[in-house]
């Protein structure tokens, strides 16, 4: 059996939804193979923990979570601080991801030095400082490498950007990318965002090594998910309202303003309908404050569990996507792909020729710009779930047929 060595800096239980797109992913991988994961500890300072989800975890999968720092506390505060300040905008990597990909590097070099073997090294972002983990442990495993990546690694529209941050992202990128034997990517947009960021010069091998794996949903989840949340009056009550559940944090760009606009444009769209917009996932006090003067159309409901988050879309009416408004927005959203997985209707909000525009197009589903136009519910876009498995059939299922096969590819 192959023995596979994984850096991510997220997984489960950790509530994020790069270490959720991984599980799953985990999940498949481990029927075939011995993974080793070497992660973050699991009170990790910035995400929450679902302990929910680590009876998901495959027994047979060996999870290594690694302190991010050992340096005392006052002073670990205020060279975090400081390199908040530095590197604020930087695709790669932050001062507390630093010290974890020193930790997890030196980690696995001190378990090889005394005769561990692996056979494959895989790296995942979010974040970047997986992939610098693997390159400082890549002297000590001379292994066929498989890089993935779900977010860009160059300077987004998304980020306010310092030039340290930068100087910092052109020293790692050109290090890292070039040593992949393999790099998979969520999306074709992102496989060409990747593309730019490729060393010019070698650009001629990069589309021959790059393969996109979709995100996918897991039935397990979803079936569990209703067998412990059964109720839809627990989050939508008894009223006649149509229930449109949004799943996820708001802040930055996509916080608020866009919630606000959704909820105006579907009550003008429908006047003779009850539309209320419910809001599950963290959302920041001026955020809050914004939305609370449109009154009983948005209803908030905080943080809940990975698995009450799948309850409570397939208990919802419609389901509400805001991808970042960025034209060509890379990102495949991995909600997303839960979303078609309880085949409920789905608004999709998203710029011109962006990832997500391009899959709810591809799906049917109600998707709109971001305009003040009225948004009527004339489409009522199910079927969706169905069309996932005809569109990315078995996407992960032929992952695991080429990484049996990275031997001749390393």
């Amino acid at each position: 059996m192959k023995r596979i060595c994984v850096f991510s800096y997220l997984f489960a239980p950790l509530l994020s939804a790069e270490s959720m797109a991984l599980l799953k992913k985990v999940r498949v991988l481990a029927e075939r193979f011995a993974l080793t994961i070497v992660t973050s500890e699991s009170n990790n300072r910035v995400y929450p923990s679902d302990e929910t989800l680590e009876k998901y975890i495959p027994q047979n999968v060996e999870v290594i979570r690694v302190p991010i720092t050992a340096t005392p506390h006052r002073l670990h505060h205020l060279a975090h601080t400081a390199g908040k300040i530095l590197f604020r905008g930087s695709a790669t990597v932050q001062y507390y991801d630093l010290c974890w990909a020193r930790n997890a590097a030196s980690f696995i070099r001190r378990k090889v030095a005394e005769g561990r073997k692996f056979d494959l090294l895989m790296t995942n972002s979010q974040h970047m400082c997986s992939h610098v983990a693997g390159h400082w442990a890549k002297p000590s495993l001379p292994v066929p490498w498989i890089q993935h990546y779900s977010d860009p690694v160059q300077h987004q529209a998304t980020r306010k950007h310092y030039l340290p941050a930068q100087k910092l992202d052109d020293w790692f990128v050109p290090r890292i990318l070039p040593q992949a034997s393999l790099i998979t990517v969520p999306s074709n947009e992102m496989k060409q965002s990747l593309y730019d960021a490729f060393d010019p010069a070698a650009r001629s091998s990069f589309f021959e090594k790059t393969i996109v794996v979709p995100h996918t949903y897991d039935e397990q989840f979803l079936t569990d998910a209703l067998k412990s949340h059964p109720r839809p009056e627990q989050y939508f009550g008894e009223s006649d309202s149509v229930n449109v559940a949004y799943t996820g944090n708001l802040y930055g760009i996509r916080g608020a303003e866009l919630v606000a606009n959704v909820a105006r444009r579907l009550t003008s769209g429908n006047a003779a309908k009850k539309i209320v917009i419910h809001v599950f996932g963290s959302v920041r006090g001026q955020d809050r404050k914004k939305l609370e003067g449109i009154g009983a159309a948005v209803q908030f409901h905080g943080n809940v569990s990975y698995l009450e988050s799948l309850a409570v879309m397939q208990h919802a009416d419609i389901l509400l996507l805001l991808d970042v408004p960025v034209p060509g927005a890379p990102f495949f959203p991995s909600k997303l792909a839960e979303y078609l997985g309880t085949e409920k209707p789905i608004i999709v909000l998203a710029s011109k020729n962006s990832a997500a525009a391009r899959i709810a197009s591809e799906m049917k589903l109600m998707l709109h710009p971001y305009t003040d136009e009225p948004i009527r519910l004339d489409n009522n876009g199910t079927g969706a779930g169905k069309g996932i498995r005809r569109v990315y059939s078995n996407s992960l299922e032929n992952y695991c047929e080429l990484v049996e096969r990275m031997d001749s590819l390393g």
